[in-house]
Protein backbone atom coordinates (compact mmCIF):
# COMPACT_ATOMS: atom_id res chain seq x y z
CA UNK A 1 0.00 0.00 0.00
CA UNK A 2 1.44 3.69 -0.81
CA UNK A 3 1.96 6.41 1.24
CA UNK A 4 -1.18 8.17 -0.01
CA UNK A 5 -3.11 5.25 -0.28
CA UNK A 6 -2.49 4.50 3.82
CA UNK A 7 -3.18 8.29 4.84
CA UNK A 8 -6.25 7.96 2.41
CA UNK A 9 -7.64 5.05 4.76
CA UNK A 10 -6.50 6.79 7.86
CA UNK A 11 -8.34 9.48 7.37
CA UNK A 12 -11.72 7.72 6.80
CA UNK A 13 -11.28 5.72 9.57
CA UNK A 14 -10.47 8.55 11.67
CA UNK A 15 -13.39 10.33 10.51
CA UNK A 16 -15.58 7.05 11.75
CA UNK A 17 -14.65 7.83 14.91
CA UNK A 18 -16.53 9.28 18.10
CA UNK A 19 -15.31 11.74 20.48
CA UNK A 20 -14.34 9.33 22.82
CA UNK A 21 -12.69 7.13 20.42
CA UNK A 22 -10.78 10.06 18.95
CA UNK A 23 -9.25 11.34 22.20
CA UNK A 24 -7.87 7.92 23.17
CA UNK A 25 -6.62 7.43 19.55
CA UNK A 26 -4.97 10.80 19.87
CA UNK A 27 -3.65 10.40 23.07
CA UNK A 28 -2.10 6.92 22.23
CA UNK A 29 -0.43 8.77 19.17
CA UNK A 30 0.83 11.76 20.98
CA UNK A 31 2.51 9.45 23.51
CA UNK A 32 3.97 6.79 21.65
CA UNK A 33 5.92 10.11 19.99
CA UNK A 34 6.60 11.28 23.45
CA UNK A 35 8.24 7.93 24.82
CA UNK A 36 10.45 7.66 21.68
CA UNK A 37 11.90 11.10 22.18
CA UNK A 38 12.27 11.05 26.03
CA UNK A 39 12.86 7.50 26.26
CA UNK A 40 15.31 7.88 29.06
CA UNK A 41 12.25 8.30 31.50
CA UNK A 42 10.89 5.24 31.21
CA UNK A 43 14.06 3.71 31.96
CA UNK A 44 14.05 5.22 35.62
CA UNK A 45 13.27 3.59 39.00
CA UNK A 46 10.25 4.49 40.46
CA UNK A 47 12.42 6.16 43.54
CA UNK A 48 14.11 8.17 40.53
CA UNK A 49 11.04 9.38 39.62
CA UNK A 50 9.80 10.57 42.52
CA UNK A 51 13.00 12.63 43.22
CA UNK A 52 13.31 14.18 40.10
CA UNK A 53 9.46 15.14 40.55
CA UNK A 54 10.54 16.42 44.17
CA UNK A 55 13.03 18.37 42.88
CA UNK A 56 10.95 20.05 40.55
CA UNK A 57 8.44 21.03 43.20
CA UNK A 58 11.19 22.47 45.19
CA UNK A 59 12.08 24.38 42.37
CA UNK A 60 8.62 25.76 41.64
CA UNK A 61 8.62 26.74 45.16
CA UNK A 62 11.59 28.78 45.05
CA UNK A 63 14.18 26.56 46.94
CA UNK A 64 17.17 26.81 44.95
CA UNK A 65 20.53 27.76 45.01
CA UNK A 66 22.66 29.51 42.18
CA UNK A 67 25.50 27.55 40.83
CA UNK A 68 27.77 30.16 42.61
CA UNK A 69 26.66 29.51 45.54
CA UNK A 70 26.56 25.80 45.73
CA UNK A 71 30.40 25.60 44.46
CA UNK A 72 31.69 27.73 47.51
CA UNK A 73 30.61 25.48 49.52
CA UNK A 74 33.38 23.13 48.18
Amino acid sequence: MQSSELKLDLFRYIDKLGDKQLLQIHKYLINSNKVRDNDFWSTLSEWQKKDIELGLTDLDRGNKSSFDEVIAKY
